[in-house]
């Protein structure tokens, strides 16, 4: 027996409709609605690796917290807009995630490390060296992203990590 793909899509989003029909009352454009709803995907997914055998129904008010709370974890506005940016490109990521006694910005695919670099990173080349032999020490590919390219060239940036991702190195134990 065939599953009904199209049908199960369909329940999925009609699960997501009376929010999606309240933030646009509330004045929300329609991409921000898109942002939330690929990142509700991204929340669920992320409860069914770590608890399989439990996958909640979020209620409205619950989704939109456990959003706020995942980018409140976030040290900058800047990490924020990178993370809308992965969720809306479909990119699968961890954010926050630590590697031995560091904690990265984001981990793309498991195979990518992504820093975002702002002015004060001028000031820790070297810090920062060190860090970025550490994780390609473990078989990570690291890719530090100037704050300026961010807000320069958002697509050409994606772009960069979609190609960077691609790179599988060959995993070490930690």
């Amino acid at each position: 027996m065939r599953v009904n793909q199209k049908k199960l899509e369909d329940s999925a989003v009609q699960e997501f409709m009376p929010l999606a029909e309240q933030l646009l009352k509330e004045g929300w454009s329609q991409n921000d609605i898109l942002k939330l709803y690929q990142t509700h995907i991204y929340l669920r997914t992320r409860h069914l690796y770590s608890n399989p055998l439990s996958i909640p129904k979020m209620k409205n008010s619950e989704l939109l917290a456990a959003y706020r709370k995942e980018l409140g974890k976030a040290d900058s506005k800047a990490e924020k807009i990178l993370f809308d940016l992965l969720v809306q490109n479909g990119i699968k990521f961890k954010f926050q995630y630590p590697i031995g006694k560091y904690r990265i910005d984001f981990l793309v695919d498991n195979t990518l490390v992504v820093e975002l670099d702002g002015p004060h990173h001028q000031k820790q080349k070297e810090y920062d060296a060190k860090r970025d032999s550490y994780f390609e020490g473990l078989g990570y590919c690291v890719l530090r992203i100037p704050l300026t390219l961010l807000a320069l060239t958002p697509d050409a940036v994606i772009e960069e990590i979609k190609e960077q991702s691609k790179v599988i190195p060959i995993r070490r134990s930690k």
